[in-house]
């Protein structure tokens, strides 16, 4: 087993969801399903090629995304930015298309413009794929 973690050697994560949508059909949200369904009309995927868990970008990750609690003094972390620095830090490229089949670049801007839902599903499959 290497202790080093090589940046250009990546591993895919699948996260399967379905679109929520309102009584006008206008989409709401996404609901996470797991990673066994089968794909149909309904089901997508986004593949995700994500980089293994080195020491220094998840040093800047955990530094970046903890506070600490004025009161207790105790450190916290903001779980929503640690989850888009995971997303930033470590997935190298995904499947993510736009409406017209171009890919979409992984940006602070795109990340924040996703769907809560699916930063937290490839963040928490992202963390157990490295531990």
């Amino acid at each position: 087993m290497n202790i080093f973690v090589d940046p250009k050697i990546t591993f895919k994560i699948t996260i399967k969801y379905e679109h929520i949508a309102n009584s006008d059909g206008v989409i709401t949200g996404v609901k996470i399903l797991p990673s066994n369904v089968e794909k149909s009309e309904t089901v997508r995927s986004l593949v995700c090629h994500c980089a293994g868990r080195d020491y220094d970008n998840m040093s800047k990750v955990l530094e970046e995304s903890t506070i600490i609690n004025h009161i207790t003094g105790r450190p916290l972390v903001r779980y929503s930015l640690f989850c888009k620095l995971i997303v930033l830090r470590f997935v190298k490229h995904w499947t993510a298309t736009d409406i017209d089949g171009n890919p979409i670049p992984i940006r602070s801007e795109t990340v924040n413009q996703m769907q809560y839902d699916i930063i937290k599903a490839i963040s928490k499959e992202w963390i157990k794929a490295t531990s």
